[in-house]
Formats: C-alpha cells, sequence, structure tokens
C-alpha cells in the first residue's frame, strides 16, 4: 500500500512527545540542526496550537543556533504571523531584528550580498504583526532609512505617517517628524 500523505497525518499526542523528547536530547548534544528538524517534523503531530507553537519556537532556535538562519528567519515570522498568542514576542521580535540586520549588512546568506528588500520585509512584518507595541518605534525608523536608501522614498513617507499616527505622543517620535519633513522637502524639490 502507498504511505498516506503527510497532511493526513492526525495528531499524536504520544507521538509529539517523543520526538519532542528526542529534540531536546539533540539540543543537549549540541546537534542544534538536527533539533531543529525534529522539532520541526514533531509539528503535524502536535495535539494542539500551543504545542504547535511550543515545537515552532523550537524550530526557529535550533536553526538559530546551528545559523541556518534563512530557515530561523522563516519559522520565527511564521511563528509571529500564526501562533500570536504561543509566541514569547520579546525573544522573537529580538532575534528577527538581528537576522534583518544581518540581511542589510549582508552577514547572511550565501554569497555574503546585502539584501535590503528582506530586511525591510522582516521590518514590515514586525510592524504588522505588532500593532500597539511601542517598542516598534525603532523597527519604523530603521524601516523607513532601508527604504529611503533603497529608493522607495513614496514607502519611507507611508512608513513615518504610520509611526506618527501610532506613537505619535511618544518623546521618541519627534525626530522622526524632523526626517519625515526633511523628505517630504526633498520629494516636492525633486
Amino acid at each position: 500500500a502507498m504511505a498516506e500523505p503527510r497532511y493526513l497525518k492526525q495528531p499524536n499526542p504520544a507521538r509529539f512527545a517523543a520526538l519532542q523528547e528526542k529534540a531536546k536530547r539533540l539540543e543537549a548534544k549540541g546537534n542544534h540542526k538536527k533539533a531543529a528538524s525534529t522539532h520541526h517534523r514533531s509539528q503535524v503531530y502536535a495535539p494542539d496550537d500551543r504545542n504547535r507553537a511550543k515545537a515552532l519556537l523550537g524550530e526557529a532556535n535550533g536553526y538559530y543556533s546551528a545559523t541556518v538562519y534563512a530557515y530561523a528567519k522563516d519559522a520565527y515570522l511564521k511563528l509571529l504571523r500564526s501562533y500570536p498568542l504561543y509566541a514569547p514576542q520579546a525573544h522573537i521580535l529580538q532575534r528577527l531584528r538581528k537576522l534583518a540586520e544581518m540581511e542589510a549588512t549582508g552577514t547572511i546568506g550565501t554569497f555574503r550580498m546585502k539584501d535590503v528588500p528582506e530586511a525591510i520585509r522582516i521590518y514590515e512584518t514586525i510592524i504588522q504583526e505588532t500593532p500597539t507595541a511601542t517598542g516598534t518605534i525603532g523597527d519604523h525608523l530603521r524601516l523607513a532609512e532601508l527604504q529611503v536608501a533603497s529608493g522607495r522614498e513614496e514607502e519611507a513617507v507611508v512608513t513615518y505617517q504610520e509611526l506618527i499616527r501610532r506613537h505619535g505622543g511618544h518623546p521618541k517620535v519627534s525626530g522622526a517628524r524632523l526626517a519625515y519633513a526633511r523628505l517630504l522637502i526633498e520629494q516636492s524639490e525633486a
């Protein structure tokens, strides 16, 4: 008989727990890449979203520790988007900001090429998924900076507007108003 496709696999708490145990043992040995893929495999058996998120976090952290940054980034982004209730936000945002800066400066990826559009995408996701966090003021500012640097001034204008709309009363935002005004002047002159 043909093996059943993966997506038909049902929640199986015992199988999930066994794979989670295996992942823990691999982590203890320092085999983070294998631990990450074990966490990944366990997700289809997870009994609920809380456990699925736990396994996804294990996967993300494992790939991050193994310096498989592209996979880590995808897992952190998925965690933020799909399981916001169970995602340790501060930890994930800190990691995503590091990954965004690696993309922006070219310390990540096969050919050590700068990927500013990818950095922009990460910051956009952070801002999208954490609409009320004042901690994202810096993310707005960095995003606008990267947008200007890549000739996407119109997008930077929108980023500044969004920042001022969300956090206008915050003292950190006064510098943004200045940068925003400067950008509008440059655009009107162009």
